[in-house]
């Protein structure tokens, strides 16, 4: 968007300067550019999840927002990708109320996992890297195997994890319990603007730490 938006090299530069140095997502970086950015990505999100416009209408409000190209191409896209979102929810709630039970402790891929189901799921690895590759039809296939409870962990470290997968933001705050255990004991946080915060101070912390040994050993 940065770039589509035409965003002076500078800026661009000082904000994902900003972005390493803290240990936190582009998108989390206070400066004005990426403010508009993610307003304007969270306008077009808005203008495409709107069931009350058609495929038509919905090109003609991203046209006042953004360049559209080609509106006839993009009027067909949408409409493409409106009847596979009916035909996968119909699958997927399908796959959960006829999800038959598994072993009390079995560990699967979230592939392997589809068609079944546990009172309680654990799913490991929950952060970019080792989900990297994962995608929200993927996870919301091994969310839903859960009858009762559902736990997504985070170990940081783990292959150079350092905070959740940006999937945890599109869950219900009101569902979520946010912890953060360690060897000192486990805390509950309030909000998840609390947990998140916490998170970047504490990847802030290890880097600054990992740059100041190295000067040490320089």
């Amino acid at each position: 968007m940065l770039a589509y938006e035409g965003t002076p090299d500078p800026s661009a530069h000082e904000a994902l300067a900003t972005a390493v140095t803290e240990g936190i997502p582009l998108g989390s970086v206070n400066h004005e550019i990426i403010g508009q950015a993610v307003g304007k990505c969270n306008q077009v999100a808005i203008i495409l999840d709107d069931d009350s416009l058609s495929a038509p209408q919905k090109v003609d409000a991203l046209a006042a927002l953004v360049g559209v190209e080609d509106p006839d191409r993009l009027a067909i896209d949408i409409e493409a990708l409106h009847r596979r979102s009916d035909v996968s929810s119909a699958g997927e709630e399908e796959e959960i109320e006829t999800a038959g039970p598994i072993s009390p402790i079995t560990l699967l891929t979230m592939v392997r996992a589809k068609g079944l189901s546990a009172d309680h799921v654990i799913l490991l690895g929950f952060d970019p890297i080792n989900m990297g590759q994962a995608s929200r039809q993927l996870f919301f296939v091994a969310m839903s195997r859960a009858r009762q409870s559902l736990h997504l962990l985070t170990a940081r470290k783990a292959r150079g994890a350092s905070q959740p997968h940006e999937f945890l933001q599109n869950i219900p705050e009101e569902n979520c319990d946010h912890l953060i255990r360690t060897s000192k004991g486990t805390t509950l946080y309030e909000t998840r603007e609390a947990f998140n915060d916490h998170l970047r101070k504490w990847a802030w912390a290890a880097r600054f730490g990992r740059q100041r040994t190295k000067r040490n050993f320089s």
